[in-house]
């Protein structure tokens, strides 16, 4: 007690404290929402095409170029700050257009982008791993 008030310290509490952002998993889509390089995601569109599945991407790197006859790309900012502003209402907004998978290409593994990183990386059900070791995705 101090000056009155009770104060609540962590140690005081019989559970530990909880923040939303602490999860392992945060928002995510309903729909699955797919991470690649843009050197692998023209392989992956036509993939996810021969299925007959609509894909929507989300691209942030403006030299990128991707079609398809059922692929809606968007523009996303090159902005750390912005980008994140943007992305859950992004992935809303898609998630209730009628997409069968979101892809989202892989974004730069620096400090502007950590917390970007995080939270899509949250957000996504399927993260591409590079290398020995990791199956190819179906």
């Amino acid at each position: 007690e101090a000056l009155g008030q009770i104060v609540l310290t962590a140690s005081s509490l019989r559970s530990p404290l909880r923040f939303p952002g602490m999860r392992p998993s945060h928002y995510a889509p309903s729909v699955p929402l797919e991470i690649h390089s843009p050197w692998q995601m023209a392989e992956r569109i036509q993939k996810l095409e021969a299925q007959g599945l609509r894909v929507a991407v989300l691209k942030w790197r403006d030299e990128s170029v991707y079609d398809g006859r059922c692929v809606e790309v968007l523009s996303m900012p090159d902005c750390p700050s912005e980008y994140g502003r943007i992305l859950y209402a992004t992935l809303r907004i898609l998630e209730r257009s009628g997409f069968d998978r979101l892809l989202a290409e892989s974004l730069p593994s620096t400090n502007e982008w950590a917390s970007v990183n995080d939270r899509i990386g949250r957000a996504a059900t399927v993260i591409e791993q590079n290398g020995p070791g990791f199956a190819p995705l179906p």
